[in-house]
């Protein structure tokens, strides 16, 4: 399967501004409190991920990974926005062309689409951040 993008295309300079850009988008991603008066909680951010077929017979798959955020225009509309593209080059992956841009993830012993959310924040954040305090994700 060809890629989209490889690691060969990716400068130091444009992995900077992927990294840039997905703390711009992660900090947009509103939160929200439930419960009631004196009972209520806020929930943890979440990151989608979409397996985008059934894992390989060698046990591999292909990833798209997504949040919900506001329009900058308008803070009352939440949409579901692709930042696949964007992590594969902060990360230093390639951009698989299957299915319009995938992550490809070989056969691990662990949940490879939370591995590379694992890996995304290490990137952004240092290892040293505690994501799961705020964040959880999710398979859509």
């Amino acid at each position: 399967m060809a890629n989209l993008r490889t690691v060969d295309d990716y400068t130091e300079e444009s992995q900077a501004e992927a990294v840039s850009r997905l703390k711009r988008w992660l900090d947009g991603v509103p939160t929200y409190t439930r419960g009631y008066e004196n009972n209520s909680y806020t929930l943890r951010k979440e990151i989608y991920i979409i397996k985008r077929q059934p894992t390989t017979s060698a046990g591999s798959n292909y990833f798209t990974f997504h949040i919900m955020t506001t329009h900058s225009l308008n803070k009352e509309e939440v949409y579901l926005y692709d930042i696949t593209g964007t992590m594969a080059e902060a990360l230093g992956y390639n951009l698989n062309a299957k299915m319009d841009g995938t992550i490809y993830q070989p056969f691990g012993n662990m949940d490879m689409g939370w591995h590379t959310v694992y890996q995304m924040f290490g990137i952004l954040y240092g290892h040293d951040y505690d994501w799961q305090d705020d964040w959880t994700t999710r398979y859509i």
